[in-house]
């Protein structure tokens, strides 16, 4: 008589790319923070090209816009936590 032993396995637990379903989460959210913060570096130069190309930006225009990206990048998920 032969005994075969089954892997164990959880129903579900693994389906992102094999790895438990939590590192899914882990992985968006850094991946979120990561791209918000390049944004936000970027924000600066592309206004001084913008200036260089001769157009002409206000000071609180220029703030706008940082605080509208500012809080579309970080409330959501302050808001999810």
């Amino acid at each position: 008589m032969s005994i075969t032993q089954e892997p164990v396995t959880a129903d579900g637990d693994h389906s992102f790319f094999g790895q438990p379903r939590a590192l899914s989460t882990l992985f968006l959210t850094e991946m979120w923070e990561r791209f918000s913060f390049y944004g936000i570096i970027g924000a600066p130069l592309a206004g001084a090209l913008w200036v260089k190309l001769g157009h002409r930006v206000s000071t609180p225009w220029k703030f706008a816009v940082a605080l509208i990206f500012n809080g579309m990048s970080f409330m959501p998920m302050a808001a999810a936590a």
